[in-house]
């Protein structure tokens, strides 16, 4: 880590200069879906369903709520780069939120700087899904938000913040897709296995919290649900089949091989250091510190399911990449 601190300026000068350069970038993959939803979304000015080739419904719209604007802003004949830049600012946001989140727990150690270099110079986030118009960046910078917002609530006794952690899990429903409440509720579950963290969460007063948090859901799933029914059922077959329909056995036990490594790959060259720190600490007798600890956990327990998952993605953890990278400077 000496050399980052060393050189820290510069390779974070570096590292925006990719980014900037990715930003004009051809069209890769699936990019164009988002794009043209929020031209026709604009066009036909339908906005609590995206519009696809005419077809009406079947995703959450905030990715494209988000875009409409800033493609109005640059001109929609950049309707790409618009996109790219929404993402963009949900990448650097995310490593804003996870370097205040490690300051916030160790202060004075320079934790916050690198654990939000570290995620921008992570190669799966620098090369490809840091800038690339797909909703996952936004989907991941709504998912760590709430996950440091509820982590401060705990710390702070605070009920305000539990519910914004709340609210912004549901912002992160509207960004994709409905296990973003899935990974919320891995976070709280972790918390609860610790004495102090459960007498806070389990109060009566949080009880009646949840109730607040959850109302925005309700709401939207009374009103838009009922419109588009294709937003909630295509949602929660879709992901169904992705856990539950394994095409044959070989090719899913390969993928249980497959996946970790693609993941430890696409970490690198954060993951690098946490082995190597992983292991220079163990051959001391050095034990992780709490909290430390609880993040593990947390990142454990929210890949597991993708990693099970007969059919999954790199780009479904990329929350996940936060709840390691951030932590790596301590170890």
């Amino acid at each position: 880590m000496s050399l980052l601190n060393r050189y820290y300026w510069g390779i974070l000068g570096l590292v925006l200069a990719t980014y900037g350069f990715s930003l004009f970038h051809a069209y890769v993959g699936e990019e164009a879906n988002y794009t043209i939803m929020s031209m026709e979304m604009w066009q036909r000015q339908i906005f609590r369903s995206v519009v696809a080739l005419g077809s009406v419904g079947g995703r959450p719209p905030l990715y494209n709520w988000v875009m409409i604007p800033v493609a109005r802003l640059v001109g929609w004949s950049q309707v790409l780069l618009a996109a790219r830049l929404v993402t963009l600012g949900a990448t650097l946001g995310t490593a804003l939120i996870l370097g205040w989140w490690a300051r916030s727990l160790w202060p004075g150690t320079g934790a916050g700087k690198l654990a939000g270099l570290l995620y921008l110079m992570t190669a799966d986030v620098l090369f490809y899904r840091g800038w690339l118009a797909y909703a996952d960046p936004l989907f991941a910078f709504f998912m760590v938000l709430s996950a440091f917002l509820l982590w401060s609530a705990v710390q702070r006794r605070s009920l305000l913040w539990l519910l914004l952690s709340l609210w912004v899990i549901f912002a992160s429903y509207l960004t994709k897709v409905v296990t973003a409440y899935a990974y919320f509720g891995g976070i709280w579950l972790v918390l609860l296995s610790q004495r102090s963290p459960r007498a806070f969460l389990c109060s009566p007063r949080a009880m009646g919290i949840y109730v607040l948090g959850l109302l925005p859901m309700g709401l939207w799933l009374g009103t838009v649900g009922h419109q588009d029914p294709l937003q909630v059922t295509g949602q929660l077959a879709d992901v169904s089949d992705k856990l539950l329909s394994p095409d044959a056995l070989e090719p899913w036990l390969l993928k249980l091989g497959e996946f970790p490594l693609s993941i430890l790959v696409g970490l690198l060259p954060s993951s690098l250091w946490v082995l190597r720190g992983m292991i220079s600490q163990h051959s001391r007798g050095i034990s992780w510190p709490l909290p430390v600890k609880i993040l593990a956990g947390m990142a454990l327990l929210n890949f597991f399911p993708y990693w099970i998952a007969p059919h999954s993605s790199p780009r479904y953890v990329l929350p996940e990449y936060g709840l390691v990278v951030w932590w790596q400077p301590i170890i």
